[in-house]
């Protein structure tokens, strides 16, 4: 279980010399008084967790919304959120200049009073009607309820100036979020999931539509921008080498997910559909993996400042993930298990589940996956024992004893579904976790500056 961080109260003690602040009539004049906030940390993680549960609906309810655009929408929302509440983190600091094109953000008015959870609040909302333009009109309608309902929660003494503060700053955050997000190359993606024909793909070993999608998915992806520099090209040990030799390991590969799907127990069928997140008809496995999230939040009682910066990490991580992993699918194209086998073994053979209409190398899910159970390991711990209930209304809670297990039920769901090879579930766990690695790296924590005023005589 991760250790608390204390929470911290700002005393203010100071002495103000008066003959410099005092008007005629001996009172203070309060332009030149210090104006205290309310820290990030003495506020609760309602007003995330609740803008997250209704992005789920917004992911599963508005057009186009594919798992990796899903994921960017899910990191962009975070990192709004995060940087409308960082002024009040007196530990943290921006992450502009740490994100790739990322180099400045608004900046509150020193010395005034702000209204953290306003300021998230109206970063969230606001760009929340950018991502989500395309919703339907009833969607749209929450959003906006949401805000005035924070609004009427948070509002009640802090003072006309510094509500208008708060809002405007969230505001111009989200705003600077939006032109951030619409330079990165996949800006109204959901518009364009299935750009080109099959046609530029085909060839011996390359992939090839196996359901009712003729066209691969996002196959631009791959030049999509990371957050995180060091997450743009990463290398992977001993790559998958293509081939149909019977004694090839690519063959042993195929063989072992047409043996082990074609011949499930109870307990792999239950794990190979509780995975199954398909795109219109769930919150993709991106929102799979932010509902688990927003769970874990609640029940830890998060403050505003914890869950502002866990978002944030699992944001990043997820829209990387799906980056990553799509630059391989298109750099390697690499024909799915169902191809293969119909060619080299069984020419009826069909895969239980359908997989992503994209090649298979490397597994996008095995990646995302991983790279959220290394963060929330880092932040819960090894043996963290928690439910999965977040599907109850079509599948069973599944229980899990660490976090490991669970990114390991998500990557074997695949072989049982019979769309992955174990070496794309391999090498997507390896990936996952250097981008989860990369993104713990951030500098979150601001600079201790050190006291020149006190200095030996």
């Amino acid at each position: 279980m991760k250790s608390r961080k204390i929470l911290f109260t700002i005393f203010l003690s100071s002495v103000i010399a008066f003959t410099a602040c005092k008007k005629d009539g001996g009172e203070v004049d309060p332009e030149n008084q210090v104006e205290l906030s309310t820290p990030a940390s003495d506020f609760d993680s309602s007003i995330l967790t609740e803008y997250n549960a209704l992005q789920l609906k917004l992911i599963n309810n508005t057009p186009g919304y594919s798992a990796p655009v899903a994921a960017r929408s899910i990191a962009y929302l975070a990192l709004a959120a995060y940087e409308a509440t960082v002024p009040g983190m007196p530990d943290n600091q921006s992450l502009a200049g740490q994100l790739q094109g990322l180099d400045d953000l608004p900046k509150p008015e020193e010395g005034k009073k702000y209204d953290w959870a306003l300021a998230s609040n109206a970063a969230q909302h606001t760009l929340m009607r950018q991502l989500y333009a395309t919703s339907g009109d009833v969607l749209k309608g929450r959003m906006d309820t949401l805000r005035k309902n924070f609004e009427a929660k948070y509002q009640p003494g802090v003072g006309t100036d510094a509500i208008e503060r708060s809002i405007n700053f969230g505001n111009s955050i989200a705003l600077a979020i939006w032109e951030y997000a619409k330079k990165d190359g996949g800006h109204e993606a959901w518009n364009s999931n299935f750009p080109v024909s099959n046609g530029t793909l085909g060839g011996s070993s390359k992939w090839e539509p196996t359901g009712d999608q003729s066209r691969p998915l996002l196959p631009n992806w791959k030049d999509v921008r990371t957050f995180l520099p060091g997450n743009t090209n990463i290398t992977l040990d001993n790559p998958t080498n293509f081939s149909f030799n019977v004694n090839s390991d690519f063959f042993s590969q195929a063989q072992q997910v047409y043996l082990t799907s074609s011949n499930l127990n109870q307990a792999q069928k239950d794990i190979m559909t509780f995975w199954n997140d398909p795109v219109n008809a769930s919150y993709t496995s991106a929102g799979h993996q932010l509902a688990v999230v927003n769970k874990l939040i609640g029940k830890e009682g998060y403050n505003l400042e914890e869950a502002s910066k866990l978002y944030l990490k699992i944001g990043l991580a997820a829209h990387d993930a799906y980056v990553t992993a799509f630059k391989k699918k298109y750099s390697q194209n690499i024909m799915r298990p169902e191809t293969y086998i119909r060619q080299a073994i069984d020419p009826q053979w069909k895969a239980n589940i359908e997989g992503s209409p994209s090649p298979a190398y490397i597994s996008a899910q095995a990646t995302l996956a991983t790279a959220i159970a290394e963060i929330l390991t880092a932040e819960f711990g090894d043996a963290y024992i928690f439910e999965d209930d977040t599907k109850s209304s079509v599948a069973a809670k599944r229980p899990y004893k660490g976090f490991q297990d669970f990114a390991k039920e998500a990557r074997m769901a695949q072989v049982y579904a019979g769309n992955q090879y174990s070496i794309s579930i391999q090498h997507g766990e390896e990936q996952g976790k250097k981008i989860a690695s990369n993104v713990m790296n951030l500098q979150l924590l601001a600079p201790i500056v050190s006291d020149t005023t006190s200095a030996s005589r």
